[in-house]
């Protein structure tokens, strides 16, 4: 059995690009997706609306004949081509990506398999609150840290770094630089934590402690509370989805969306991702599986591909990054009890953001 619970806020910036799915499938399977998009206002939101939409189209057909891992890469092969017919028939949108994060699990055995591009994390937590990264960050503070390990840079050169916000993989409609996928599986109360990079505000050790001893949809508003309480000025658009496996049968908790701070919306259905007003924070349900690895990063909103010579790596050729504007702050407050878990949909479900009606992941 997974349990499954999702929600999103704005931070200050001025619309929500973070997009997020997911479908129940046949053989005891979820699939749950999510994406960062990036290339201003109307392009991230298009980006990463374009992946979950082909993503769930995907897997709403018989994939009998490939393997999970197959199902997964090939499903990010179409929306990689999906983004690359609208560019073409909008040039307008030159430069919009996206970050791309999928896991399909099997809700009797909890193995499960997943594909990711960018900087979207993807945790392991086990109830001990231990937290371990276990996707291939694609991003440029990823490779500079490697840089400060191996004595080519010195930590204050990377903290100022003006590409350290830039992400080395992304999904934009052209060849995708790094591709990361595996599997693996998870014991009772073991849970999976998929996010977009807005939840870097909190360390490591904070977003494992945030989850102990807590049910998935306590743990996610507590994660998105304290993510608000750093009061940022240029806090990003963050997104969680929380699954953890249960080898007993039990209710599985939905995901609602918080149409306002103050008011509570229950989505019927979960599929497609919708444009969120700020100030809103949005809630979610069930999903799928994922599996071998390839990388992308995206850290702010108005983030701008181009090629990038890592002069100081040993043997590192011109890669893409994504760099990023700050916006205007608006800082959103959640509500301060979470709210109610909804029950888990049979039908895949569209995914909402806050001035839209929400779907159930």
């Amino acid at each position: 059995m997974i349990h499954a619970h999702a929600l999103q806020i704005i931070g200050s910036r001025e619309s929500q690009q973070d997009s997020v799915g997911n479908l129940n499938l046949p053989n005891h399977r979820q699939l749950f997706v999510l994406a960062d998009g990036m290339g201003g206002h109307q392009g991230g939101e298009i980006a990463s609306q374009t992946i979950i939409q082909t993503f769930l189209a995907y897997f709403s057909h018989p994939i009998e004949d490939e393997s999970a891992s197959e199902a997964l890469h090939t499903a990010l092969l179409r929306s990689n081509s999906a983004l690359q017919q609208i560019i073409t028939q909008q040039p307008e949108l030159t430069g919009m990506g996206s970050t791309l994060l999928a896991v399909l699990i099997n809700d009797l055995t909890g193995q499960f398999d997943y594909i990711s591009v960018g900087d979207s994390p993807l945790y392991h937590h086990n109830a001990t609150g231990s937290l371990k990264r276990i996707n291939a960050n694609h991003s440029f503070a990823n490779d500079l840290a490697n840089m400060v390990n191996a004595g080519v840079i010195s930590t204050e050169e990377a903290q100022t770094h003006p590409q350290r916000h830039a992400i080395t993989s992304a999904v934009t409609g052209s060849q995708i630089a790094k591709i990361d996928q595996n599997s693996g599986s998870l014991q009772h109360g073991e849970r999976l934590l998929l996010a977009s990079d807005g939840v870097h505000t909190l360390s490591d050790t904070q977003i494992g402690e945030l989850m102990v001893n807590a049910p998935v949809s306590t743990s996610t508003a507590a994660l998105l509370h304290a993510v608000q309480a750093q009061q940022l000025p240029h806090q990003d658009n963050t997104s969680v989805i929380l699954l953890e496996y249960a080898d007993h049968a039990a209710a599985p908790q939905g995901i609602h969306k918080i149409e306002s701070p103050a008011t509570i919306a229950e989505p019927s259905d979960f599929r497609q991702p919708e444009i969120e007003s700020p100030a809103t924070i949005a809630e979610l349900s069930d999903f799928r599986q994922p599996e071998k690895v390839v990388r992308h990063s995206s850290s702010i909103k108005w983030l701008v591909l181009g090629l990038f010579l890592a002069a100081m790596v040993v043997s590192v050729g011109a890669i893409r990054l994504l760099s990023a504007d700050e916006r205007k702050p608006h800082i959103e407050h959640l509500p301060s009890a979470p709210p109610a878990a909804a029950s888990q949909a049979s039908e895949p479900i569209p995914v909402v953001q806050a001035a839209s009606s929400a779907s159930a992941l």
